[in-house]
């Protein structure tokens, strides 16, 4: 049994189609890699914010700070606590600093494996992307001489140099995100996480929140995806489709 042969333009749609598809898997992706940017913003300041409260560091009380050797064993842990910032409840349970803080950078690590899975599936879509990119080039030269019936209608040609355009941009970003992960720090927190395929050690040089928030920023921005031809596609292929259903 012999099926009808698709035209260049049914070809042309279903790989806009797809690439369509690809785009939302992305977006929906971002979405969520920014949630966990937040939740890891968040965290970061949450332990700045409790580390405040120890220790002192007035070199009257504690003449160790101004020594490069490790600190003596805290009898009284309360000596550790500033008593004119420190809330009543610490100073009655000891132990719910370190603990807090304990809570704090399990919560942090975790998120920062989510972010890292769901970088990874975020190069798999790039790679969905990238096997897309090869299909629309090899129908374009399967069809390189064929010509639209107007000026509205889409040629292989063009497509496959909308795809390439675009998936072009989310290799670029991608290569930036991974670098961004690549190089994070998070200052004071003491486990090395991994992130974008290495260990992210902290430094702690008090900058760390600024360096999440940086990465967050930019990582936002996108500035390498161009959402004007996105737009310009997703139409043209709505407008496509109309007219096939007026014509039918």
């Amino acid at each position: 049994m012999s099926y009808p042969q698709q035209t260049p333009l049914t070809q042309t749609l279903k790989l806009l189609d797809r690439l369509l598809t690809l785009l939302d898997t992305h977006a929906s992706l971002y979405d969520t890699s920014i949630a966990y940017l937040d939740s890891i913003t968040n965290l970061q300041g949450q332990r700045t914010d409790t580390r405040s409260f120890l220790p002192a560091t007035d070199p009257s009380t504690l003449s160790f700070f101004n020594t490069t050797s490790p600190p003596p064993p805290v009898q009284n842990p309360q000596v550790w606590h500033n008593p004119r910032t420190t809330p009543d409840i610490v100073h009655a349970f000891p132990d719910l600093l370190s603990r807090l803080i304990a809570k704090q950078t399990k919560a942090m690590e975790r998120a920062l494996g989510n972010l890292q899975s769901t970088l990874t599936d975020m190069q798999k879509n790039l790679a969905a992307l990238t096997a897309l990119r090869r299909d629309a080039v090899a129908k374009a030269q399967q069809h390189s001489t064929s010509l639209t019936a107007d000026s509205s209608s889409i040629s292989p040609v063009e497509a496959a140099d909308w795809i390439d355009s675009i998936v072009a941009g989310y290799e670029r970003e991608m290569n930036v995100r991974q670098q961004l992960l690549k190089h994070l720090e998070l200052g004071d927190v003491e486990s090395n996480v991994a992130v974008g395929g290495e260990v992210s050690k902290g430094q702690g040089n008090g900058t760390a929140r600024n360096d999440i928030e940086t990465v967050r920023t930019r990582w936002a921005l996108q500035s390498a995806v161009d959402l004007e031809k996105e737009t310009e596609v997703r139409d043209r292929v709505k407008l496509m489709k109309m007219m096939g259903q007026y014509a039918g």
